[in-house]
């Protein structure tokens, strides 16, 4: 480590050297579990079990598997205060790239990254000449590039893992599993660098009474190391490959205002703002897209080469789109069988009708591409006020944008769980007039979906011709008999079923996220008490969504995954909201 002043200490440089050895270690776990019970109720430990607990032992070793060596540099320069550049370097030697012996890989184990980031506060600079409007101003913009290697073993070919398990006796037993058995073997992984660029700015206005923060990104990774599905003929479900250029491109913005500012009273608000989109330039020889997720209930998520880095599909396999009209956009249906069953305790008999699924073509059209799972933007909001001794904050938060599958909301509509089920199933949910078959009274479950009928479809009522007709007007026209609510139901919804009829939808919120009120003790009182400070505060979390998008009220807090790759809802999280009571005291 050195610094250096120059040029009448208008100069400061600042080198560091840095070497680095860093990885896992040796992993020993040990466990035990009591035999038949405890001896003593809700006393949980080893020595009270009923029983010896030899036999209820285990015991699990790991060696040390992955290793970085690294050796770098760090200069910081600075001129004036206003004017400063850092340089970066750094040499990693990556022990995950390395190939065993006996293996002919490539051992592309060295890589090597820099970076630079540069900043000039222009107001501090040309702090004589600067409007008394502009309290401070900064440009600044940085390139780096990171280098990283992939898991343990994942260049074992061939090669062996130790691991020990006990048999019916107690005793220990070696065992050895085979490393990447159904990975097809690259002998030439590379390590993964990722390039990022920033531009942005810091600009402060009137007495930093508004601030403007505005970043703008992108990051590229080259070489990303993936596991995606092999060529079952060559013997191995996966292989590993180097994947080609895959980009993230952002913007982040933040302002900050202060419209009061006295002795008594204050109060700030503070806007946020991000957008980021993922793009593959390049992926790999010969292969043109990536399934970011596997076939979930007809629903998955793939990355297409120059397209956009997680797209949503519905499966045409599993019938999970319905064909829709070109001139109206309605979903394409058709007249089906009559449902009858002469049972004296069903006695059914009402006309069925079929939707009709867009062609699936295994080769040429295997899935429908529905939409963008990332979110156009976030954006949040949060404001805080003043006066004396109380405080009250709030904050919001929101999402606009990207696509989800709800299984949850599929299987409750196709079972009539949800509240929106409701729909056609009496008069004051819009079901029409039919004659049920069973009673042979005059009910109102006549479901009229919003569709239209194929070319060439004949009217079940009279044979007319009503291909192109909308289902209401060929009601209207009495050439067709309602739906049945319950069969509508059971077949729009189900398990991956015509996700278009509300199962996909974009998720966009927003959300009373805080609410704060507090009330700090005046310090000629807490002086008398010997305290420095004593605040009492009420929180509210979670207060409620001002606005929710989801089909059936869905809690968005439901997806399963915080991974954004995998927005799927596969079950009900209750609405949850949170108080608290707090009182802090400083002595």
């Amino acid at each position: 480590h050195a610094v250096r002043k120059a040029f009448n200490d208008n100069l400061d440089v600042d080198i560091r050297l840095i070497n680095e050895l860093y990885g896992n270690g040796q992993i020993e776990n040990y466990g035990a579990r009591t035999d038949g019970g405890l001896i003593v109720p809700n006393v949980f430990t080893l020595s009270n079990s009923v029983n010896a607990i030899q036999n209820f032992r285990s015991y699990n070793y790991n060696t040390p598997n992955n290793k970085v060596i690294g050796l770098g540099g760090i200069a910081n320069i600075g001129w004036k205060d206003y004017l400063n550049l850092e340089l970066t370097a750094r040499q990693d030697w990556l022990y995950s790239l390395t190939y065993p012996s006996g293996v002919p890989g490539s051992n592309n184990y060295s890589v090597f990254y820099p970076s630079a980031n540069l900043s000039w506060s222009f107001s501090e600079m040309w702090e004589d000449k600067m409007p008394q409007w502009l309290s401070f101003g900064k440009l600044r913009a940085s390139i780096a590039w990171v280098g990283d290697g992939t898991d343990p073993y994942a260049t074992s070919f061939g090669s062996y893992n130790q691991g020990t398990v006990l048999d019916r006796n107690g005793n220990s037993v070696v065992i050895a599993n085979l490393n990447n058995a159904n990975v097809l073997p690259n002998l030439n992984l590379k390590p993964e660098i990722q390039r990022s660029i920033e531009l942005g700015t810091n600009l402060a206005f009137l007495n930093n009474r508004i601030n403007f923060d505005l970043a703008w990104y992108k990051t590229n990774t080259f070489n990303q190391i993936l596991t995606i599905p092999g060529i079952m003929e060559t013997g191995y479900a996966n292989r590993r490959i180097n994947a080609g250029n895959i980009q993230n491109q952002g913007l982040e913005m933040e302002l900050k205002v202060t419209p009061l500012k006295t002795k008594n009273l204050s109060w700030d608000v503070s806007f946020n703002y991000s957008r980021n989109r993922g793009k593959i330039i390049k992926f790999y020889p010969g292969i043109k897209e990536y399934a970011m997720m596997g076939d979930y209930d007809g629903a998955g998520v793939y990355a297409y080469e120059g397209g956009a880095f997680g797209v949503l599909t519905a499966n045409y396999s599993d019938g999970s789109w319905r064909e829709h009209d070109p001139k109206t956009g309605l979903p394409i249906i058709k007249v089906g069988d009559r449902a009858i069953d002469t049972d004296p305790s069903r006695k059914t008999d009402f006309q069925e009708y079929v939707w009709v699924n867009e062609k699936f073509n295994p080769e040429k059209n295997p899935r429908h591409n529905i939409g963008n799972v990332e979110p156009r933007f976030l954006a949040g909001f949060n404001t805080s006020l003043r006066w004396k001794q109380f405080s009250l904050y709030a904050q919001i938060d929101s999402r606009f944008g990207g696509w989800i599958y709800s299984e949850s909301y599929s299987y409750g509509m196709g079972r009539g769980n949800l509240l929106e089920s409701l729909k056609f199933r009496d008069k004051e949910h819009g079901g029409v007039e039919r004659i049920d078959s069973y009673t042979g009274n005059v009910v109102y479950n006549g479901a009229i979906p919003d569709a239209i009928f194929a070319e060439g479809e004949k009217s079940p009522v009279t044979g007319a011709n009503i291909g192109g007709m909308t289902f209401k007007e060929a009601y209207d026209k009495k050439l067709v008999e309602p739906w049945y609510a319950s069969s509508f139901n059971i077949n729009t919804y189900g398990w991956g079923t015509n996700f278009d009829a509300g199962a996909a939808s974009e998720m966009s919120w927003i959300m009373l996220r805080e609410i704060t009120l507090g009330y700090q003790l005046p310090k000629n009182i807490t002086d008398k008490i010997n305290f420095k400070g004593a605040g009492l505060r009420f929180t509210a979390r979670n207060i409620g969504y001002l606005y929710n998008s989801l089909n059936g009220e869905q809690n968005p807090a439901s997806l399963q995954s915080n991974d954004p790759f995998i927005p799927v809802i596969t079950g009900a999280v209750p609405f949850a909201r949170n108080y608290a009571v707090s009182l802090n005291l400083n002595f």
